[in-house]
């Protein structure tokens, strides 16, 4: 099928923001016109991106804590069959600096703090996050995917390309080399970005990933 654009969801968790992106309307029209009050809408979503231009685009949804992957797979079904769309989900694989594997930790209290960062879901007695407390037996293993390749590749297709990217810290990492590539200005044209404070992120490529040799897995079918 032929996709007017593609939007890359990383960290997609159940599928929440993919529901937003196919089903609410933007809460922007225009250059600073903003829509009435009650009129419910996604604030996510520009004005150049309306609802009726975000129901052709395509999806990759990369989603790395398996306790996520069933309920994840599920809505990208039921928004499939709704749509007429493809949703491409990457379950327990993390985009990364490198096509490898690597430990991934969950965090099975909130759920929120599950990541390759696995100091940032460790709980102290109070249950604060990245407090310095040891990281618990709750890890497993998950594939990694090279951001800069794989995106390289989805806007080699010629369509535009939207990414939202929750990952927990490893967010300056994956920026630097999508920017120091070009890959960033030339091939994403709308960038959503959690940030986490700098002393709870990644400082070069996470220690447990485990690069492996590119292969055709790293590229979107």
């Amino acid at each position: 099928m032929h996709c007017a654009g593609t939007f890359v969801d990383v960290g997609a968790n159940v599928g929440d923001t993919l529901t937003s992106w196919y089903n609410e309307p933007s809460c922007a029209l225009g250059f600073r016109k903003m829509r009435p009050d009650g009129v419910q809408c996604d604030w996510r979503w520009p004005w150049w991106l309306p609802l009726h231009v975000r129901q052709r685009w395509c999806a990759e949804a990369f989603e790395a804590n398996p306790r996520f992957t069933n309920r994840l797979l599920r809505t990208s079904e039921r928004l499939e069959e709704r749509h007429g769309i493809r949703i491409n989900v990457h379950a327990r694989t993390a985009l990364s600096t490198k096509n490898g594997s690597a430990t991934f930790g969950i965090d099975a209290l909130f759920g929120t703090g599950s990541s390759l960062q696995l100091h940032r879901h460790a709980l102290d007695a109070q249950l604060r996050k990245g407090a310095g407390a040891r990281v618990g037996d709750l890890t497993t293993t998950v594939r990694t995917v090279d951001a800069t390749a794989f995106l390289d590749s989805v806007g080699r297709r010629g369509e535009p390309i939207s990414l939202k990217l929750d990952v927990e810290g490893s967010e300056y990492d994956i920026l630097r080399d999508l920017m120091m590539s070009g890959v960033l200005c030339r091939s994403v044209e709308t960038l959503w970005v959690e940030f986490h404070a700098a002393e709870g992120a990644t400082k070069g490529t996470p220690p447990t990933v485990i690069p492996s040799q590119p292969s055709a897995e790293a590229a979107p079918p």
